[in-house]
């Protein structure tokens, strides 16, 4: 087997193992969601807002309620960020053109993001949502935009190395 085809499959394998991530993460009911975000929110806050640990708790709690929802989302938005770049990272080991990559990578993406809410629906507690597609949409998107930027960027690196070389 060649490598351009072992590197698809090692990286198909790392996006199937991402997606059962993106899966459990759905998979949980509303309480273990909040739980765990609850903890991800408290260990912001203690960067983020100064003194925190030495707030009275009805503040602590005050101020992990507003952070809530742009945790929640950044959440989603990143799981399809890496989505994202996964996705892209295996479209580059097929011979196809960039544009076609990016429709592919974004397609995916999005599919795996209306899944993913409806997927919600059947998690006790949790309901589907579609600006949450839209923020794993926007998630996706910039992931794949960022592997595009990097493998364009290695592409003139390996272009300019092979012109100095040839000169």
């Amino acid at each position: 087997m060649n490598k351009r085809k072992l590197l698809r499959k090692a990286l198909w394998l790392i996006t199937a193992i991402w997606m059962c991530v993106i899966f459990a993460f759905s998979a949980m009911n509303s309480e273990e969601s909040s739980s765990i975000s609850g903890t991800v929110i408290e260990k912001a806050a203690e960067i983020v807002v100064e003194d925190f640990e030495s707030l009275p708790e009805p503040e602590k709690l005050s101020v992990i309620d507003s952070m809530q929802f742009t945790v929640r989302k950044l959440a989603h938005a990143t799981e399809f960020l890496v989505l994202g770049v996964l996705i892209f990272a295996v479209m580059t080991t097929y011979e196809k053109s960039n544009r076609f990559r990016l429709l592919v990578a974004l397609g995916i993406s999005l599919a795996y993001a209306i899944s993913d809410e409806l997927h919600q629906f059947f998690s006790p507690g949790r309901t589907p949502k579609p600006l949450d597609v839209c923020i794993d949409l926007l998630g996706a998107a910039a992931g794949v935009l960022i592997a595009y930027a990097v493998t364009a960027i290695i592409h003139r690196i390996r272009k300019r190395k092979s012109n100095a070389s040839q000169e």
